[in-house]
């Protein structure tokens, strides 16, 4: 067989095995974006093995002091607040299938917050624990998590026609 011909099938197969896996949405995922304005709108839904959840639209509402300064970055099931400068966490939004939620629950009820449970997809927040895990002082980290209870408060999600 040619060295061309093996590369060929080579080429298909690993180009088979992501489509059956799922992995190709993977791999364009993690769309970046800046706060452009206050008003925060994306989609999500969860992702639990090779199952995906019904799609959500989200919104929420961040301080006018984060717009240019922060940037999101949508994982799918993982809406992430980055520092623009440092890409230094602030909080996360997630989305957990039923099953998801019950585990992380049962294994540290205090890692995540609760937002809302929409029937089939629970919606919540994480903060890193420290200022030393989110790459920032103390004294900007304090500022920037005081208003995550704020943010969270105007959390809203549809699903997705």
């Amino acid at each position: 067989m040619s060295t061309k011909l093996r590369f060929v099938l080579f080429t298909v197969l690993v180009v088979s095995a992501l489509a059956l896996t799922g992995c190709a949405g993977a791999i364009s995922g993690n769309a970046v974006a800046p706060v452009a304005s206050s008003a925060i709108t994306t989609s999500m839904n969860y992702v639990d093995g090779s199952n995906t959840g019904p799609v959500y639209n989200v919104s929420v509402t961040v301080p006018d002091a984060w717009v240019g300064q922060l940037e999101t970055q949508n994982l799918g099931n993982v809406l992430q607040f980055k520092t623009s400068d440092t890409g230094s966490l602030i909080f996360s939004i997630e989305a957990l299938s039923a099953t998801q939620y019950w585990q992380a629950s049962g294994s540290y009820p205090a890692g995540h917050t609760n937002i809302v449970n929409l029937g089939d997809t629970y919606f919540v927040y994480h903060v890193p624990v420290d200022a030393y895990y989110s790459g920032l002082s103390a004294e900007d980290f304090q500022v920037l998590v005081a208003a995550v209870p704020e943010v969270i408060a105007s959390f809203t999600a549809e699903a997705a026609k």
